[in-house]
C-alpha cells in the first residue's frame, strides 16, 4: 500500500483503497505490449548479457544471440530465460 498523495494531503483526507502498482515488475506481467516500462527493463538486462530481446507486433518476444533466436511468450518466459543465462531479474 503507498501513502497519501499531494491532493490527500490537501482534501485533509487519508490515502484509503489506494493500491500499490506492481505490473513493473517484469515477472508479474504476462505480456511484452502490457507494461513498456518492465520490457525495456528486461530488454537493458538481456543486453548486458549479450542478447538482442526484440517485441514482435503480436506480443511474441525473441531473444537473439549470434544469428539464433529464442521465441518467449510471455514476461515470465523472458524473466525465467534471463537467470538462465545468468543474468539478473532485478531482485536481489
Amino acid at each position: 500500500m503507498i501513502g497519501p498523495t499531494k491532493t490527500d494531503a490537501l482534501a485533509g483526507g487519508a490515502a484509503q483503497g489506494i493500491e500499490e502498482k506492481t505490473s513493473a515488475d517484469p515477472e508479474q506481467c504476462t505480456s511484452a505490449s502490457a507494461d513498456p516500462k518492465a520490457f525495456a527493463a528486461l530488454q537493458a538486462q538481456f543486453s548486458l548479457k549479450g542478447y538482442a530481446l526484440l517485441r514482435l507486433a503480436d506480443g511474441v518476444m525473441l531473444a537473439e544471440r549470434w544469428g539464433f533466436t529464442r521465441q518467449l511468450d510471455t514476461m515470465t518466459q523472458a524473466a525465467q530465460f534471463l537467470q538462465q543465462i545468468g543474468g539478473s531479474n532485478g531482485r536481489t
